[in-house]
């Protein structure tokens, strides 16, 4: 098919695939990997796992628990893919997996000495590049992030990074919507709270989003 001018439409590639089909491809691929398919359950692996790992990092504050979790998740996903029933919600399954896992790892956690944040655990910026000036709004949104409840951090990674709607965020943490509204909320608050000397931008086009 040619375009007016002569060119070519361009084909759609997997970063431009709107939300609908991104999940009409998850349930393909889940409902081969019920019937047994291998090859389909690789692809589920593909599409989710760097985005399972990130939001393993953020309840974790980033430290190494998060990879085992996430190791310890996919285990689980692949012996219970027979069990979901709707093949078209396999990413908040997945992620309500990933945030069942690491919740069992804080929680173990928490019966060593230091608590479930030890010293040890906490997450180490890295190194300025040589030369470079430090960006003060940069690290005064880090230092909010690390102080604000993982929890928190994981559903702010979930809405802006993820980018997925308020109910698949309830269903992958295990909350109400109207929770996750309240909670959101006051999470963007801390990290604003933190950098609204040197950004001074508004968060109303973030609250207007968040109502949908």
């Amino acid at each position: 098919m040619m375009m007016p001018g002569g060119a070519s439409p361009r084909p759609r590639t997997e970063s431009r695939l709107d939300d609908h089909d991104a999940m009409l491809i998850d349930a393909m691929l889940v409902l081969k990997a019920q019937a047994g398919d291998a090859g389909a359950m690789r692809g589920l692996v593909e599409r989710w796992d760097g985005r399972l790992r990130t939001h393993a990092a953020h309840l974790l504050r980033g430290r190494d628990g998060g990879t085992d979790a996430t190791q310890e998740a996919w285990v689980a996903i692949v012996r219970k893919i027979g069990s979901l029933r709707d093949p078209e919600r396999f990413g908040p399954w997945a992620m309500r997996i990933v945030t069942n896992k690491c919740r069992d790892v804080r929680r173990k956690r928490t019966t060593r000495p230091g608590g479930p944040f030890a010293a040890h655990d906490q997450p180490r910026a890295g190194p300025e590049p040589a030369g470079a000036a430090p960006d003060e709004r940069v690290e005064g949104v880090r230092l909010a992030l690390r102080a604000i409840a993982p929890d928190d951090r994981a559903l702010l990674s979930l809405r802006y990074a993820a980018r997925l709607p308020l109910a698949s965020i309830g269903a992958a943490m295990g909350l109400p919507v109207g929770t996750v509204k309240s909670r959101l909320h006051a999470a963007r608050a801390a990290v604003r709270s933190a950098v609204e000397s040197t950004d001074g931008c508004s968060d109303d086009g973030a609250n207007r989003k968040d109502e949908r």
